[in-house]
């Protein structure tokens, strides 16, 4: 499983790098910025900016700090936001 190792576990509310199950590219991880919106011992539900919230298990997905995690999420091109 990608992320039964992970120890970052952000905050709900904080702006994170994620990388979810069947987006990795042939360099390794594909990671998104993505806003954490709620979070358990098991279940993170997240959004990517232009898209709906998902929820995923902790053990499926691997997160990262951003530079700045606390800045506001920007739209991204081609999303119509």
């Amino acid at each position: 499983m990608k992320g039964k190792n992970n120890t970052y576990r952000p905050d709900a509310g904080t702006v994170c790098q994620m990388s979810v199950p069947n987006e990795d590219d042939d360099a390794g991880y594909a990671y998104h910025e993505t806003e954490i919106l709620w979070s358990d011992d098991t279940f993170v539900v997240s959004k990517v900016a232009g898209c709906w919230p998902v929820v995923h298990k902790w053990d499926h997905v691997i997160c990262k700090p951003n530079a700045e995690t606390q800045r506001p999420m920007k739209p991204q091109e081609g999303r119509g936001e």
